[in-house]
C-alpha cells in the first residue's frame, strides 16, 4: 500500500509540475489532500510535503481548504517543530467563516486540536492544555473531534503517571469514537479507536490492575479481528496487531506467565510489516527481559542483537526504547559476568534517564485539572470583561439616543408651535377668504340674474322672427336658429347656476317626511315627452309600499331630473331607460339604467365635478354643461343619501341612488 501512495504521489506530482494548475474547485483540490494525508498517515512525510509543495501555488484561490492544507503540512514536518508550528498557526488563522461570522465547527475543531498537539511536542504544555479545553467546549455534538481530544489529554495525564485517570479518559475517548458519524477516512478512525482501546489497557497495566487492562486488550483484539475481516489493507492493520501482541505480552510477562508471554511476544515480532520495522523493538526487548528472566542466555543475545539493530538503523527511534535497551543489557552483561559493559550501558541508562527525566519535569509538575480550572476562570474572565465592556456600549449608545430623543422632542415641540401659527393664519386666511367668497357669490347671483331677462328677450326675438317672417332666406333663418339656440342654452346654464352652482353653503335644506317614489313618478311622467322626442322608452318598475323618506321636494326633484335628462341625452334613438325602486330594511335603492354610450374608464373619477373635463355631446347633439351629475351628488348627500353608477363603454351606465327611509311612519 505504501508503494501504491508513493507512485501516486510522484503521479501526481509530475502532473502538477507539467502546467495542471486549474484546480477551480474545492473538490479537485482535496483529492490532492487526501492523497497527502494518506501518506503521512503511511509515515511517507516526504512524499506528502513533496505534494502540498506541489499544489501551494494554487492555494490562493480556494481559501475554502487553506486550514486543512496547513494542518497536513504541519503533520508533514516531521521533527521539524518551529516549521510544525508556523503550519498549526496558519490553519488557526485561515478557518472559514459561516455567513454569522462564526467559525466551520469541523475544521476549526481540528485546527484547535492540531495547535495543542504542537504545542505540547514544544513543551507548551499550559498552551497545549488551553487548546484542547477549547477545542472541547467548541465540540458540542462533535463526537469524532471531542473522541480525539479527550484522547490527547488522557496521553498528558499517562506521561504524568496519573494512570488510572488517563485510563477514565481514554476509555470515554473509545465511547465518542464508537458514536462517530462523520466521513472521516476508515483507516484513521480504525487507528484512533485502536489507539484508546490499548492505550485504555496498557494505563491500567501501569495501574497495577491487570484485570481490566485484560478486558481492554480483549476488545482492541476482537475489533482488530472483526475490521480484518472487511476490506481494509493489511497494511493499515498489521500495525496495529504489532503494538497488541507486544501489550498483551506485556501483561502475562508482568503476570510471570511467561509461556503465554513467550507466544505472543513473537506473534508479535512475526507479524509482517512494511518499512519502518522499528516498531517490533518494544516486543523484542520485551523478550529480551523475558529471556534474562527464565534464564535463556542464547535467546536473550540473539534477540538484543536482533534489537539493536533496528535501533541503529533509526536513530530518531523512541528514546524510551533505547532507554529500556540500556537497561536491559546492562543487566544482561551483570548476570553473564561481563561487569565492564554492565558499567558502561548502566551509565548510558542513567545519563539518558536524567535526560529524559529533565525533559518531562515541567510536565510531571503540571496539575491538570488546576490548569484546566485556571483556563475556565480565565475564560469566564474575558466574558466578564466583554460584557462589561458591551455594558458600557449600551450605556453610551442609549445616552446618545436619550439625547436624540430630546432634540427630536424640542424639534417637534417648536414644529408644533410653528404649525399652530401657522394654522391660526391659515384660518384667519380662510375666514377672510369665506368672506370674499360669499361676497362673490352673491355678485355672481346678482350677475346671473339680470342676465336672464336680455337672454330670454333675445331668444323670444328670435322665436317671433323665425314665425312670423316667412320671406327669411334659408342661411337667414338658419343663423337667427343659432342665436335662438345658444340664448335657450345659456339660459338653461344659469337656471343650473342659481339653483345649486352659486347657492350658499351655509344654507339649511328644509326637508320633510315624503312618498320619494311619487316625486320620482311626477320626474319621469314629465320626461316621458323629452325621451318620445327621440324615440325613447322610459320604463318604470313602481315598488308596491310607501316609500317615506326626510326630502326637500325641489331639490329631489332636480336630482332625479338631473340624472334622468342625462340617460336620455347619452342614450340611442329607439332604446330603453329602466328605472327601479327597491325598499329594503333602512333605506330605498333607486336605479336609472340606460343603454346609451357608457362612461370610459379614465372618464370615471371626474364624472360627479363640477365642470368636469369628462362631458360629452348627446347622441342626438345635446350640448353639456358639466354641472348636472355634481348639483345631484350635492342634493344627495345633503340627504344623507348616496349616488354612484355602473359603466360599461358602448353598452350602457347604471345610477344608484340610495336614500334613508324615514323612521317614524313606522316603514322600518
Amino acid at each position: 500500500m505504501v508503494i501504491v501512495h508513493l507512485c501516486m504521489a510522484i503521479a501526481l506530482i509530475c502532473l502538477l509540475s507539467c502546467g495542471k494548475e486549474n484546480l477551480d474547485t474545492d473538490k479537485e483540490f482535496r483529492i490532492f489532500l487526501k492523497q497527502a494525508d494518506s501518506l503521512n498517515f503511511a509515515n511517507q512525510q516526504g512524499a506528502a510535503l513533496a505534494i502540498l509543495e506541489a499544489i501551494r501555488p494554487i492555494l490562493p484561490k480556494l481559501p475554502a481548504v487553506q486550514s486543512e492544507y496547513y494542518q497536513l503540512a504541519a503533520d508533514a514536518s516531521g521533527h521539524d517543530l518551529e516549521q510544525m508550528n508556523l503550519y498549526a498557526d496558519s490553519a488557526l488563522m485561515c478557518i472559514e467563516m459561516h455567513t454569522d461570522g462564526r467559525p466551520k465547527t469541523k475544521v476549526y475543531l481540528a485546527a484547535l486540536i492540531k495547535n495543542g498537539e504542537v504545542k505540547f511536542l514544544r513543551k507548551q504544555y499550559r498552551e497545549a492544555l488551553r487548546y484542547y479545553e477549547l477545542a472541547r467546549q467548541v465540540s458540542g455534538i462533535e463526537s469524532c473531534n471531542d473522541g480525539s481530544v479527550t484522547g490527547k489529554i488522557a496521553g498528558i495525564y499517562f506521561d504524568q503517571k496519573n494512570y488510572r485517570q488517563a485510563a477514565t479518559y481514554w476509555s470515554e475517548s473509545y465511547r465518542l469514537l464508537e458514536s462517530c458519524q462523520e466521513d472521516e477516512s476508515r483507516e484513521k478512525l480504525f487507528s484512533q479507536k485502536h489507539n484508546a482501546l490499548i492505550h485504555t489497557g496498557l494505563a491500567y497495566q501501569y495501574a497495577g490492575d491487570l484485570d481490566s487492562a485484560r478486558h481492554y486488550y480483549q476488545m482492541d483484539l476482537k475489533f482488530i479481528q472483526a475490521v480484518s475481516r472487511s476490506s481494509m489493507d493489511w497494511e493499515s492493520i498489521a500495525p496495529a496487531l504489532i503494538s497488541l501482541y507486544d501489550h498483551m505480552g506485556g501483561l502475562e510477562l508482568d503476570a510471570k506467565r511467561y509461556t503465554l508471554a513467550d507466544s505472543l511476544l513473537k506473534a508479535s515480532v512475526t507479524v509482517e510489516v512494511p518499512e519502518p520495522d522499528v516498531m517490533k523493538v518494544p516486543p523484542l526487548l520485551k523478550l529480551a527481559n523475558l529471556y534474562l528472566n527464565t534464564n535463556q542466555r542464547e535467546k536473550a543475545a540473539a534477540v538484543f542483537k536482533s534489537s539493536e539493530t533496528l535501533l541503529n538503523r533509526h536513530p530518531s527511534a523512541d528514546q524510551a526504547s533505547r532507554l529500556s535497551w540500556y537497561e536491559l543489557y546492562s543487566r544482561y552483561s551483570y548476570k553473564y559476568g561481563n561487569p565492564a559493559d554492565a558499567y558502561l550501558y548502566l551509565g548510558k541508562f542513567n545519563r539518558l534517564k536524567d535526560s529524559l527525566d529533565l525533559s518531562s519535569s515541567s510536565l510531571l509538575k503540571l496539575d491538570i485539572d488546576r490548569e484546566f480550572k485556571s483556563i475556565n476562570q480565565q475564560q469566564m474572565l474575558e466574558k466578564l470583561a466583554q460584557a462589561n465592556w458591551l455594558k458600557k456600549v449600551y450605556i453610551i449608545v442609549a445616552g446618545l439616543m436619550v439625547v436624540f430623543a430630546i432634540v427630536i422632542i424640542l424639534f417637534i415641540y417648536r414644529s408644533l408651535k410653528r404649525n399652530r401659527r401657522n394654522q391660526e393664519e391659515i384660518h384667519l386666511k380662510n375666514v377672510q377668504l369665506e368672506k370674499l367668497n360669499k361676497n362673490n357669490i352673491k355678485i355672481m347671483r346678482i350677475m346671473a340674474h339680470d342676465l336672464r331677462n336680455p337672454l330670454a328677450g333675445i331668444t323670444g326675438l328670435a322665436d317671433i322672427i323665425l314665425i312670423d317672417d316667412p320671406a327669411l332666406t334659408e342661411d337667414t333663418r338658419h343663423m337667427i336658429t343659432l342665436i335662438k339656440n345658444t340664448g335657450t342654452n345659456s339660459l338653461e346654464m344659469i337656471n343650473e347656476l342659481l339653483d345649486s352652482g352659486l347657492a350658499e353653503n351655509e344654507d339649511i335644506m328644509v326637508t320633510e317626511v315624503q312618498d320619494a317614489e311619487e316625486i320620482l313618478c311626477d320626474c319621469v311622467e314629465l320626461l316621458r315627452f323629452k325621451a318620445a322626442d327621440k324615440q325613447q322608452q322610459i320604463k318604470y318598475i313602481r315598488n308596491k309600499l310607501p316609500t317615506f323618506a326626510h326630502l326637500n321636494y325641489p331639490k329631489i326633484w332636480r336630482a332625479f331630473n338631473n340624472i334622468i335628462v342625462n340617460a336620455i341625452k347619452f342614450s340611442y334613438p329607439d332604446s330603453t331607460i329602466r328605472i327601479e325602486v327597491t325598499l329594503n330594511a333602512d333605506d330605498l335603492l333607486i336605479s336609472i339604467a340606460d343603454s346609451g354610450v357608457g362612461i370610459p374608464e379614465k372618464d370615471r373619477e371626474r364624472v360627479f365635478d363640477m365642470f368636469s373635463a369628462a362631458k360629452k355631446t348627446g347622441t342626438s347633439g345635446e350640448v353639456p354643461f358639466g354641472l348636472g351629475l355634481s348639483i345631484s351628488k350635492s342634493i344627495i348627500e345633503k340627504h344623507n343619501g348616496r349616488i354612484w353608477f355602473e359603466s360599461q363603454a358602448g353598452v350602457g351606465t347604471t345610477f344608484f341612488i340610495r336614500l334613508p327611509l324615514a323612521k317614524k311612519h313606522g316603514i322600518i
